[in-house]
């Protein structure tokens, strides 16, 4: 359906996109957000043809994952109800500082789900409001289309996967969250990181002297991103997408499930070891 897009697109790019006629038959952009709170931002100005996405729409929020992976089934419905196909170029964009926040995470969803076709705009609203781009409040419907979930798994890790990338000791695992979350600190396990981790803030992609060759992250080896929630960590993924390292995972859970999962690991090791010295040790009525 059309030619594929750029990965980035510009907003003059996306300006000029707009004015062709036929644009409807190829493309859908989507305004992402966490919750419907924000929707009367999107319902007073938007860019034109954009549809409001609700990414909560697609999952349910548990302890070990307040943000977590859509629900298959869930995110297919909810595509297909918004006139999205797999074959459509879809735009995405924010309203966060530097555009990327949300964009960033649903661009995966939509890959590891069978969508490739994916963009997201550079900078996101703010980026197009400081070129005076026209904004509006008419809120455009599109007929049903139909989503078909294709997976891809190479995508996104889970807790399994990091315990044995730990045990082989073979992949980069990388967290991105600022320095003083990776140092901070856990009151039962020590460490506030994965072991052997590198800490790469996500805020560094944003300063043009650092890339990743400075932090000594080698992208052509094996190499897993994460965060808290991996929010975060599909920015970074996506920033190595651009620039010719398509592959790249983010394991799904990140720090919130991990820290959860050896906690309760921990305690349940601890529990066992006190059950094992109560039954070897004589009661108070035994003889020594």
């Amino acid at each position: 359906m059309g030619n594929k897009l750029p990965t980035l697109i510009e907003p003059e790019s996306l300006d000029i996109l707009l004015r062709e006629p036929g644009f409807d038959n190829k493309n859908r952009i989507i305004e992402v957000h966490f919750g419907t709170n924000t929707r009367p931002d999107y319902e007073t100005s938007h860019i034109k043809n954009a549809q409001f996405f609700d990414t909560y729409s697609c999952f349910e929020p548990t302890k070990l994952f307040p943000r977590n992976w859509p629900e298959p089934n869930k995110f297919s419905e909810y595509l297909s109800s918004l006139g999205i196909s797999n074959k459509h170029n879809v735009i995405i964009y924010d309203r966060s500082e530097y555009g990327f926040s949300f964009s960033s995470r649903v661009w995966l969803h939509l890959r590891a789900f069978g969508n490739e076709r994916v963009s997201i705009l550079n900078g996101g609203i703010k980026a197009w409001q400081n070129k005076n781009f026209q904004l509006t409040s008419e809120i455009k419907n599109f007929p049903r289309a139909e989503f078909k979930i294709k997976e891809n798994k190479t995508l996104v890790k889970n807790y399994d996967d990091i315990v044995k990338c730990l045990n082989v000791g073979s992949t980069q695992l990388i967290d991105v969250r600022p320095v003083e979350e990776y140092n901070k600190g856990h009151p039962v396990l020590g460490e506030s990181h994965l072991p052997s981790s590198k800490n790469f803030p996500f805020s560094h992609l944003f300063d043009e002297n650092t890339v990743f060759k400075n932090a000594e992250i080698n992208l052509n080896e094996p190499v897993i991103f994460y965060c808290n929630t991996s929010m975060s960590a599909s920015i970074v993924t996506f920033a190595a997408f651009i620039i010719g390292h398509a592959k790249i995972p983010v394991y799904r859970g990140s720090w919130i499930e991990y820290s959860q999962r050896k906690e309760q690991e921990k305690n349940f090791s601890n529990i066992k070891r006190s059950t094992q010295f109560d039954q070897k040790w004589p009661s108070s009525g035994s003889k020594f």
